[in-house]
């Protein structure tokens, strides 16, 4: 007995190809898409012409849309920090009032050394070796380089030299009246400091302690008062249980009454012309952890005027949550993050201070004297005011090509001092911004009408 058997072949199921299977997806995902124009280039039965077009347009705006990004993208990491301006003002407590640095136009009194002489007694030949020493170190304070033919270095009594002829506070300054409290002491609210000027005095900068390191060479008592700052910090401010009158000091209030008001006089026979034409009074403006230097921005007070100076202050500061980027991409330093070899507070003003005079000393073999610098350093004479000179042109010069062109060279051996300066703005940074208003003034009248006899004053 037999069994019937029966076998059923089926056909085999063609498998839809690669690029099927990519046209099927991509109709499905196109029809179910919620972007503007897409679903027209999967539909089924649309001309080939249609969906070219519809790809067309999303190209292009796929294309507007990548560039924006990486626009975008190039915009951060060039500059990712936002400045934005506080939505309430500050008080006018809670900043430092400016360091004030008076700077006389007058280098040497002539009742005590005739520059001008001295000069055409050099010219003549008749100068004596005592007087010529002197020319060459009052030289270092002109507005132009007299003389050019001393020694290559000097000594620090050559400082001492111009101490000894330049104005002192006293010959200066007549009255000093701080925030209404008059008759105070000149002497108590200015320190005689070195600057590219000289002689100067200063109000309300921080004492030498406080803003030089050990590193510095400190000559006498240059920048020397002894007060303390009691806390405050540029980044953090006034401590929240500071005094009314703390140190440095601050307005209580605006206007004039808040300020710092000055008589100031030269005496008619000690104005030398010949050293600096334009006599007179430099003042600068700066905030109280930085001493002035080359480009900062200054104003005159001439004789026989009255000046006054109206000051807004600007404060920047940086919101903690950027601490934790690099600094480089957010373009600024914390205190903490830059550490200097010759100030303790970290500004881009003392940053730079630090670094030409790095510069300076490569070049030259020396420093000006005004420069900080480290007690083996020797300090540039007359004979190398050239030197001088050329060596600030070619640190201004290379610090505006570095800003240009974003990029660090290395062809020449004396720009390492350049490169290395790394000198971002501080993080909190304060500056201020001055106007002017001035008015002739006869002082003798004004003594007169007081009751002050004007002959007490000679000259």
């Amino acid at each position: 007995m037999s069994k019937d058997t029966s076998v059923i072949v089926k056909p085999k199921e063609k498998v839809p190809g690669f690029r099927k299977n990519v046209s099927e997806y991509f109709g499905e995902y196109a029809g179910n898409s919620g972007i503007h124009g897409f679903n027209y280039m999967g539909e089924p039965g649309r001309y080939l012409s249609e969906k070219i077009y519809w790809m067309f347009l999303f190209g292009v705006s796929l294309f507007f849309c990548v560039g924006l990004i990486n626009q975008t993208w190039i915009k951060w990491k060039s500059s990712p920090v936002l400045v934005s301006f506080a939505q309430s003002p500050s008080p006018v407590w809670s900043i430092p009032f400016p360091a004030v640095t008076i700077c006389p136009q007058t280098k040497s009194k002539q009742r005590f050394f005739n520059f001008t002489k001295a000069y055409w007694d050099n010219v003549d030949g008749t100068i004596t070796k005592k007087d010529l020493d002197r020319l060459n170190t009052i030289s270092l304070v002109c507005s132009e380089s007299f003389n050019k033919e001393g020694n290559k270095t000097t000594s620090y009594s050559s400082l001492e030299f111009l101490v000894q002829v330049a104005p002192s506070l006293r010959n200066i300054a007549l009255s000093c009246t701080w925030a209404s409290e008059s008759d105070a002491p000149c002497s108590k609210l200015f320190v005689r400091t070195l600057t590219e000027e000289g002689i100067c005095y200063t109000f309300n900068i921080l004492d030498r302690d406080e803003l030089f390191t050990k590193a510095v060479y400190l000559h006498k008592n240059f920048s020397n008062h002894g007060k303390s700052s009691e806390g405050w910090s540029l980044e953090k401010g006034y401590p929240e249980n500071s005094r009314k009158n703390t140190f440095p000091r601050r307005a209580i209030r605006s206007g004039a009454g808040g300020g710092l008001s000055l008589l100031l006089y030269l005496y008619q026979q000690d104005l030398d012309y010949f050293c600096q034409g334009v006599q007179g009074f430099k003042i600068l403006l700066h905030h109280p952890a930085t001493i002035p230097l080359v480009g900062t921005p200054y104003f005159r007070a001439s004789l026989q005027q009255v000046t006054v100076v109206s000051m807004k202050p600007d404060l920047m500061t940086t919101s903690e949550s950027l601490r934790g980027y690099d600094p480089y991409k957010r373009q600024c330093y914390f205190s903490h993050e830059r550490n200097l070899l010759y100030y303790k507070s970290y500004t881009q003003e003392n940053c730079n201070a630090e670094c030409i005079s790095n510069y300076t000393y490569i070049k030259c073999g020396c420093v000006a004297y005004h420069m900080p610098h480290m007690k083996l350093m020797a300090v540039c004479g007359s004979g190398s005011i050239e030197c001088l000179t050329e060596a600030r042109d070619e640190f201004m010069t290379k610090r505006i090509e570095e800003g240009i062109s974003n990029q660090k060279r290395e062809d020449q051996r004396s720009d390492k001092a350049v490169i290395d300066c790394d000198c971002l703005p501080g993080c909190t940074t304060l500056s201020y911004n001055a106007e002017l208003s001035q008015s002739d003034l006869d002082w003798q009248r004004v003594f007169r009408s007081r009751g002050v006899n004007p002959n007490k004053y000679p000259g």
